[in-house]
């Protein structure tokens, strides 16, 4: 074989490899491959003291700055630790959820300890700790997420010294945009 048969041979595989190359980049940016950007949010967590039957295991998780959320976009991950100890661990799924019914089981994957029974179980002063208050899809400056942690029925009594860490996860690009740990001080 001579150098002459090579040489065009060569020219043509690069000019086939650029070509795919260049087809694969533009099939990537215009379906929309790339993962979306994350928002940037602050928030708050906090334990809320109640009074009554269901005790105080209320976790409030409010947005405190940044850009607006679409909650069936985010999930969120608790986990509550003892001694350095996971003791439960679940991820709560498939917002905005209907604040003024049960949720599902299936919204919660992973151990089943979050409480799932409709808000008029689960008010305190005058608001409802399930899913999002507003009940737009949409968290924004000053709303308010929550959950309530069962005493029983699989779930955990909080006691003083246990850690819950709650961790808020953009669903389309995969990053954790907020982490947050409260050490339980009183029960």
């Amino acid at each position: 074989m001579s150098m002459r048969a090579i040489s065009p041979i060569a020219g043509v595989a690069l000019m086939l490899a650029v070509t795919i190359t260049l087809s694969s980049v533009f099939l990537f940016f215009s379906f929309g491959f790339l993962n979306e950007e994350p928002p940037y949010i602050l928030c708050n967590c906090r334990l809320v003291r109640e009074e009554g039957t269901f005790g105080n295991q209320i976790i409030e998780i409010s947005h405190s700055s940044g850009d607006c959320v679409s909650l069936n976009k985010v999930r969120i991950v608790v986990e509550v630790w003892r001694n350095n100890t996971l003791l439960k661990k679940c991820s709560l799924r498939n917002f905005p959820w209907n604040y003024q019914n049960s949720v599902k089981a299936e919204n919660i994957v992973g151990d089943q300890f979050i409480d799932r029974r409709a808000p008029r179980f689960q008010k305190v002063n005058g608001y409802c700790y399930l899913g999002e208050l507003a009940g737009d899809g949409l968290w924004t400056l000053g709303e308010k997420v929550g959950f309530r942690i069962k005493k029983t029925d699989q779930g955990v009594r909080l006691k003083v010294g246990d850690l819950v860490v709650v961790k808020i996860i953009h669903i389309p690009s995969g990053c954790i945009v907020s982490q947050k740990k409260i050490v339980i001080d009183a029960t």
